[in-house]
């Protein structure tokens, strides 16, 4: 018996949680504010860009509606959007959005989508704990 690909992916969302933490968090040698900075902004992107593959493929799925997948889809834009014109003052307004989009589209628990967004979760509260942007 074969595990299905959803199943398979709720089965590997606590190591790529994992992995996604310590990927998160700049080297200690990194210690000039504006690297720092560079360094989180960098990382929030490349997770953005994995929710909204996540958010697309859930969705082409049948898993997610299509009004979901598009707030997450529209969060995203604004988020690299906002990352990219503001590398170094980003966290507030991407935070503030991200609270938005949980209200507006909830992540069923258990869902692959659910892994998703706590590493969004994660990477902001990493950035908040290391003195935010």
């Amino acid at each position: 018996m074969t595990t299905p690909a959803h199943t398979r992916r709720l089965l590997a969302a606590p190591l790529v949680l994992l992995l996604s933490l310590g990927a998160s968090c700049p080297p200690a040698e990194m210690t000039d504010p504006q690297t720092r900075a560079a360094f989180h902004a960098d990382r929030a992107v490349t997770q953005l860009g994995e929710l909204q593959a996540t958010a697309i493929a859930l969705n082409e799925q049948g898993l997610i509606a299509d009004n979901e997948a598009v707030t997450i889809v529209r969060f995203v834009l604004f988020a690299v959007r906002t990352v990219q014109a503001t590398p170094y003052g980003w966290f507030a307004a991407v935070d503030t959005a991200w609270t938005n989009v949980k209200l507006h589209a909830p992540a069923a628990p258990g869902s692959a989508l659910e892994a998703s967004y706590a590493t969004i979760d994660l990477l902001l509260e990493l950035v908040r704990s290391g003195g935010g942007l």
